[in-house]
This record gives C-alpha cells, sequence and structure tokens, in this order.
C-alpha cells in the first residue's frame, strides 16, 4: 500500500491529479489511517499500476472521461488492452498532451 505522496512519487502524477482520479473511479477511494496527529492515506497495491496506464491512454489519445467509464468497475491492475482494446497506448506525437 502507497501513500498518496508515495503514489506521486513513484508515477509523477500530482496529487491533485490522484484526488481527480480517485473523484472520477479511476482509483479507488484510500484507506484513511491516523498516524501521529495526521490522517494518511493509503492506496491500494496496483494503483501505480492503474496510473501508469491511464496516462498512457490518455497520450494515445482517450479522454479521462472514457477512461473513466472503462475502469472504474474494473479491479485495480488490468492492463491497457482491458481497459482499451484496439486503442494504440504509444503517445501520439501530434496530439497536445494537455488535453
Amino acid at each position: 500500500m502507497l501513500t498518496t505522496q508515495e503514489l506521486s512519487q513513484k508515477t509523477g502524477a500530482r496529487s491533485a491529479m490522484i484526488e481527480l482520479y480517485v473523484t472520477l473511479g479511476v482509483l479507488p477511494k484510500p484507506a484513511v489511517r491516523k498516524a501521529a496527529e495526521r490522517r494518511l492515506s493509503y492506496f491500494p497495491d496496483g494503483s501505480e499500476e492503474r496510473i501508469r496506464a491511464v496516462e498512457r491512454l490518455r497520450a494515445s489519445g482517450l479522454h479521462l472521461a472514457e477512461i473513466s467509464l472503462r475502469v472504474r468497475d474494473l479491479p485495480i491492475g488490468p492492463s491497457d488492452a482491458e481497459i482499451a482494446p484496439g486503442v494504440d497506448p504509444r503517445p501520439d506525437p501530434d496530439r497536445d498532451p494537455a488535453s
């Protein structure tokens, strides 16, 4: 299990993006535990791979809303091909990554 900060460091995704992924159902809600006057969120194993798969699919041209619909009910850890069959997960060099 990884904290939000650890997940952010391992994937390069900002904490705000991780929170958006939770809101959209791309990632499950983390388990929250209190430790030394702090609340820490812990994401399940497989969350790192899910973020990497989502980022690859976004880079290939799929919109986050479409990706969210595809992964919402899947267990953590499905491959890109299971999430978006027929979509090449390699980045499209002509696509603006900000969209």
